[in-house]
């Protein structure tokens, strides 16, 4: 951890708009990104930027159907607060934060996050707190309680660091899991070179965790993980 961080009201956040949302084309009809489709009167992308808030600007990371994805956001947020920055072809995930942290020349602690997934109530603030206790490099965010897929299953010790991380469907059919993943992370830039040689973002995890960088924070929020339309109706 470096010796001075950022404050969060300056801390910038990417957040992941890029995929084309296959599992969801019945509600698209694979011609409007899903992060435009609305439940509870407001689209998915403002349940998922409002928990951001308190942090700086807000990169989204847009590719299919960016262009009506700048254009909502132009009309609903303000336009430096978030910016949207769209990726010339698909990148997956490792690339397309690579290409935003130097676009946007980010070199030090930031904050990643999925456009899809929505944690209402979290405190951002108190999550910084336990990334910068525990001292880890990369602290990912997870939930006790969710709603749709459950990707990440995670277990903590008494300092905030990951001591096992499994997907869930490697788990047995005995077998519990609790603390699961969100796609939130707090990220130093410490851990970027360790990304950018990962094939791939559980790679990353692994990695993070087998060196002892990896650290977890658990909010008592539920976790909305939109992947499906049954996934909508629940936050709805």
């Amino acid at each position: 951890m470096p010796a001075s961080t950022p404050e969060l009201s300056t801390t910038p956040v990417i957040v992941l708009c890029g995929g084309a949302g296959s599992r969801m084309t019945e509600l698209t009809g694979d011609t409007r990104p899903k992060h435009l489709l609305r439940a509870g009167g407001r689209a998915v992308l403002e349940h998922a930027i409002e928990p951001l808030m308190p942090a700086g600007q807000i990169i989204l990371a847009t590719g299919n159907h960016a262009d009506q994805i700048e254009a909502f956001v132009a009309n609903t947020f303000d336009k430096d607060k978030v910016i949207c920055s769209a990726e010339p072809r698909p990148l997956g995930v490792i690339g397309a934060l690579s290409r935003i942290l130097v676009e946007h020349a980010i070199d030090g602690q930031f904050i990643i996050a999925n456009g899809d997934e929505i944690t209402p109530g979290l405190d951002l603030s108190a999550m910084r707190q336990s990334h910068q206790h525990s001292g880890a490099e990369l602290t990912v965010l997870t939930a006790t309680k969710t709603a749709g897929i459950k990707d990440f299953s995670f277990t903590i010790d008494g300092g905030g660091r990951a001591t096992s991380l499994r997907r869930t469907d490697e788990l047995l059919d005995d077998e519990s899991a609790s603390n699961f993943g969100i796609g939130t992370f707090f990220c130093e830039q410490s851990a970027i070179d360790t990304m950018q040689a990962s094939p791939d973002w559980t790679s990353f995890l692994r990695a993070m965790l087998q060196d002892r960088r990896l650290g977890v924070y658990v909010t008592d929020t539920v976790f909305y993980n939109l992947n499906r339309p049954a996934d909508l109706q629940a936050l709805a």
